[in-house]
């Protein structure tokens, strides 16, 4: 009796599943791994932020914030129209322009833009429920001021001068740092 080399019809198709079960892996596993990746990068540029931040409280005014322009209690700094080297004033903007580098993007290349608003709640330690904070937008820097973070929530602090800074995370659900915390 001859044998005939190569392989059989059962060897082939395990050798396939093998394959096919590896590849699905990899289209699955890829994804999420530069997901996690890009959300390190935004959590270490809210930390960026947060230390920049303290900066400029130890420079200007005895440790005061940036100011908001107008009588308004909260204020938009959008990241595509800052002009950067500008740190002559003491708004959000020149905060943003002066103490931020031009390289302060996020990983999908987007600009990051500042929502500035005072914490709405009274009680210390109590949420601050301000539009938006529950559900964060990408690309959207929220910076909670008369706040601290409690998890990923921003709580009321009696701090004047303390700031949470809550991002959505594209695998996760928001990160909160304070300037308390660093």
């Amino acid at each position: 009796m001859r044998r005939h080399k190569g392989f059989t019809l059962i060897e082939t198709v395990l050798v396939l599943a093998v394959a096919g079960a590896i590849l699905v892996m990899v289209f699955i596993g890829v994804p999420a791994l530069t997901a996690s990746q890009r959300d390190t990068v935004r959590k270490d540029h809210m930390l960026t932020f947060i230390n920049q931040l303290k900066n400029f409280q130890a420079n200007n005014n005895r440790g005061a914030l940036p100011v908001i322009d107008g009588t308004s209690d909260e204020t938009w700094v959008m990241g595509s129209e800052v002009v950067f080297g500008n740190n002559n004033g003491n708004t959000w903007a020149d905060f943003y322009g002066g103490y931020l580098e031009d390289s302060f993007v996020d990983p999908d290349g987007t600009r990051y833009d500042l929502f500035v608003t005072r914490c709405a709640a009274e009680a210390v330690g109590s949420e601050c429920t301000n539009e938006g904070l529950d559900e964060p937008t990408l690309h959207t820097i929220y910076v909670v001021r008369n706040a601290t973070c409690s998890g990923i929530n921003a709580v009321y602090s009696s701090n004047p001068r303390g700031v949470a800074v809550i991002y959505k995370m594209e695998r996760s659900d928001k990160y909160c740092a304070d300037t308390q915390g660093i």
